[in-house]
């Protein structure tokens, strides 16, 4: 019992003990807090500006998941959407006006290439081939009171941007209803409900 307390008195004479400090989160599932023995007392609040955001694109309504869409070849890249490169001028300004937005690739980043044929050829396939590729979009049917949606979400963050283009089977034509381009010119007949952001 003696030396019990004689390591007490001890720990009461050294500088960590005298020093030492204690950090608490109110949710330490979203803001975790580490402490010193410089840290200055007191409560402090933490507050969220932005979030990163997701790409969203949809289609036009459609009558049914199962209408027939087209046939051919849907090819979706990654990237961000930033001022296209050949639009600088030697000072890396741009050179039109607006400036010519472009889709810039992302690092080691390559495409989907989705083949629809005869077989594919519906929103719900159509759907469950994208899904199944695993590539970072994410592919979904929406129905409202104007029919049925395909509507694509892509990762978080503003390197996850993505553009689809369709290269149609002029034999089943349809599948550019699919396609979206927010390139200076491109081609889009989805129309981007979210912009894809960073934090």
């Amino acid at each position: 019992a003696f030396s019990s307390l004689q390591d007490a008195s001890k720990a009461l004479n050294t500088n960590d003990f005298w020093t030492a400090t204690k950090a608490t989160s109110s949710d330490a599932t979203a803001v975790g807090v580490t402490t010193s023995a410089n840290s200055a007392p007191g409560a402090y609040s933490v507050t969220v500006q932005s979030l990163a955001s997701s790409q969203y694109v949809a289609s036009s309504a459609f009558s049914s998941k199962t209408s027939p869409v087209g046939t051919g070849t849907l090819t979706i890249k990654f990237g961000t959407y930033g001022l296209d490169p050949a639009d600088l001028d030697a000072n890396g300004q741009p050179q039109s006006d607006p400036p010519a937005i472009t889709l810039l690739a992302k690092a080691a980043a390559s495409q989907l290439d989705i083949t629809i044929g005869p077989d594919d050829n519906t929103k719900k396939k159509i759907r469950d081939k994208i899904n199944a590729a695993g590539a970072g979009i994410t592919a979904s049917l929406v129905n409202d009171v104007t029919g049925t949606r395909m509507v694509l979400r892509g990762a978080t963050g503003a390197e996850n941007a993505f553009k689809v283009t369709a290269t149609e089977n002029p034999a089943a034509p349809g599948l550019s209803a699919l396609a979206y381009d927010a390139s200076t010119g491109g081609t889009s007949q989805m129309t981007r409900t979210q912009t894809a952001s960073n934090a």
